[in-house]
């Protein structure tokens, strides 16, 4: 359901290929780009499990992480600027635009700063994404993200990363709804 479309052998070459090995690697590649990320599920110091991945691009980290027992309807998105000369980004609102649609603005949880003077600043913006819209940027054609006058256009690639992890994510709320069901009892059997 989440997986990039395939229109033949020359619209894969063109929009890049997409490979998964166990534990979660995925390994994408287009002409243009070579990405690599690898889907984790790990466990907080509250015992919960959570999905946690990234990817980086054009000097910009895209960080999902979701707590499928916790919040099932959505995932939080880090989006972590490259250096900036200051503090850019803060008052910024992120915009995301799926083949023309232009989504609802992702509310913001977080903002913080690193770095100083001499090195550059990165800052992080913290969103949270609607399980919803994250399956619309996993299926788009044209996908961009605005925040202020920086554009970021993913590629296939980047939606084919995304679309991996909302697949893992569906498959943690299985495994919770099956963790969550009773065992049937044991029967004696008479021999």
């Amino acid at each position: 359901r989440y997986a990039t479309p395939r229109r033949g052998s020359e619209a894969a070459a063109t929009r890049g290929s997409t490979s998964i090995a166990a534990g979660g690697a995925v390994a994408l590649s287009s002409d243009a780009t070579a990405l690599s990320m690898t889907i984790e599920r790990r466990q907080s110091a509250e015992g919960d499990y959570y999905l946690h991945g990234g990817f980086a691009f054009d000097g910009w980290e895209f960080r999902l992480t979701a707590f499928p027992a916790r919040y099932p309807e959505h995932a939080g998105v880090a989006i972590r600027s490259g250096r900036v000369d200051r503090s850019t980004y803060r008052d910024c609102a992120v915009r995301v635009m799926s083949d023309g649609i232009m989504l609802e603005d992702l509310p913001r949880e977080d903002y913080d700063v690193s770095g100083g003077s001499s090195t550059g600043y990165r800052e992080t913006l913290s969103v949270i994404a609607p399980r919803g819209e994250l399956v619309m940027m996993a299926n788009a054609e044209r996908l961009a993200i605005r925040i202020c006058d920086a554009e970021l256009r993913l590629g296939p690639e980047h939606r084919a990363v995304i679309a991996e992890f909302l697949l893992r994510f569906e498959e943690e709320l299985r495994w919770l709804a099956v963790d969550s069901t009773p065992a049937a009892p044991v029967q004696d059997v008479e021999s």
